[in-house]
């Protein structure tokens, strides 16, 4: 079992028994539901409306109908909890509720008062906003977790990103929390809908910490220096390691590119279940063929530079020998322009299929009929479909004999008997016909001449 229970600040996170990693609030590999005193509240159970489960490392909560609405709360701190100076939190989160709302419909909330900073985010399936505020996320793909942060170096000023874009920017919040109190904490609420079967929220995890900088970047994937594109093709996204729980927003990231079309970050996220130390930055466009991309990661204290040359092996294969498109190392065909790969006819061969028939030119032995590639019995253009009206075993497209048996060629010339005017014989017929007429011969009566009667 892997339970988590909060005792103190979100600064020292002190927990009574293990947890599944550092940093790590809630994280849903465990054998148990995390809903207990110091982590999911129940404020209204699901009873017959409602299920609670661990899915592939995702806490679920799915309400099915009914008309109460249901409320799950995180709890992270709350009063007389030590505000520290800086904090971060992180979540990953999905629903399948669309906004606007309808009826009890909802779909989760992260809330926060800390110092004077007074911030509800609600969030839904394609739509994240402030409550308290004009700004807002729309557009956000449904099916996806989306990396939610929330971020403040000093309890005061504060801003929250989706997947690194940073929709909410609060220099400051004139509406100071009553009696200076300390409360951040999620709700995933839901109930019944005339629109939707159903509504599920879904939270990859849950994490907290404090601001720091001068994380360093310690390893990538792929790794950095040279990345051959037959191992990563279209090279559009890549993961940095940190040595500590860190996180990086486009803004943060110069690109250099040694020639060729400059790609740009869209976004930086966490991916599914990952390490609060890993982090995916996600390009708008592969790298640059045999070109070297530098990203400068600067944190205000420490700048990590990241450099990826992306290209052949041998850099004279990082050519378009025969301007295809395709660099040498990458084009099998590579005097061929038409061809990246041989095909089916091989390259400098065009693989038209004039017919349609599925069977390129070079390939088919009838290039003009699209219901044969060989000629069969009746040859190109005709059916094989034909019937055999003599019952010889021969189609009658092909019937030299029509009524007589095709099969018949007792001299083996390849031409029915039937067919020839005088049916030829086989070798061993001749022997026989010749050996039949010496032995008439011998046997035929000697006729006697005629005497000389004039004598």
């Amino acid at each position: 079992m892997c339970r988590n229970n909060l005792l103190g600040t979100v600064l020292t996170l002190v927990l009574t028994s293990t947890v599944c990693a550092d940093e790590i609030l809630q994280r849903y590999e465990c054998d148990t539901l995390p809903v207990d005193t110091a982590g999911w509240v129940v404020a209204n159970p699901c009873e017959d409306e409602c299920t609670e489960i661990l899915d592939n490392g995702h806490f679920v909560l799915q309400w099915v109908g009914g008309v109460d609405r249901v409320n799950y709360s995180f709890l992270i701190a709350d009063f007389p909890d030590v505000r520290p100076a800086s904090l971060w939190v992180e979540w990953r989160f999905r629903s399948n509720s669309p906004w606007p709302q309808v009826g009890f419909t909802s779909g989760a909330n992260f809330y926060v008062q800390w110092n004077i900073a007074n911030e509800i985010v609600e969030m839904f399936s394609d739509t994240a906003f402030s409550f308290s505020g004009d700004f807002s996320i729309q557009g956000l793909d449904p099916n996806e977790f989306h990396t939610y942060r929330y971020e403040s170096i000093d309890g005061t000023n504060y801003r929250v990103s989706i997947d690194g874009v940073i929709f909410i920017d609060q220099p400051n919040t004139p509406t100071p929390s009553p009696f200076g109190a300390t409360l951040i904490q999620f709700r995933g609420a839901g109930g019944f809908t005339n629109n939707l079967p159903f509504v599920i929220n879904e939270w990859d995890h849950i994490r907290s910490g404090t601001v720091s900088v001068g994380e360093t970047i310690v390893a990538t994937d792929p790794p950095t220096g040279f990345v051959n594109p037959l191992d990563h093709p279209n090279l559009d996204r890549f993961v940095v390691t940190f040595d500590a729980a860190n996180y990086a927003y486009p803004e943060d990231i110069t690109i250099g590119v040694t020639g060729g079309i400059i790609p740009f970050i869209s976004m930086t996220r966490r991916r599914d279940n990952d390490e609060p130390t890993n982090l995916e930055i996600v390009l708008t466009r592969p790298l640059p063929m045999g070109q070297t991309t530098t990203f400068t990661f600067n944190d205000g204290q420490v700048s990590n530079d990241v450099a990826f040359t992306y290209g052949c092996p041998n850099p004279a294969d990082n050519v378009d020998a025969d301007g295809d498109g395709a660099v040498n190392c990458l084009d099998d065909c590579p005097t061929d322009p038409n061809k990246t790969v041989p095909g089916q006819c091989g390259c400098g061969n065009s693989d038209t299929d004039a017919d349609n028939d599925g069977t390129a030119d070079c390939n088919d032995s009838c290039p003009t009929d699209p219901n044969k590639i060989v000629p069969g019995q009746c040859g190109c253009g005709v059916s094989d479909n034909n019937v055999d009206s003599d019952g010889d075993g021969v189609l009658d497209c092909a019937d030299q004999c029509p009524g007589g048996d095709d099969t018949i060629d007792l001299n083996e010339n390849d031409t029915p008997d039937c067919a020839e005017a005088i049916p030829a014989l086989s070798t061993w017929g001749l022997v026989v016909l010749t050996l039949l007429l010496l032995t008439l011969a011998k046997c035929a009566p000697r006729i006697k001449p005629a005497e000389d009667v004039t004598q």
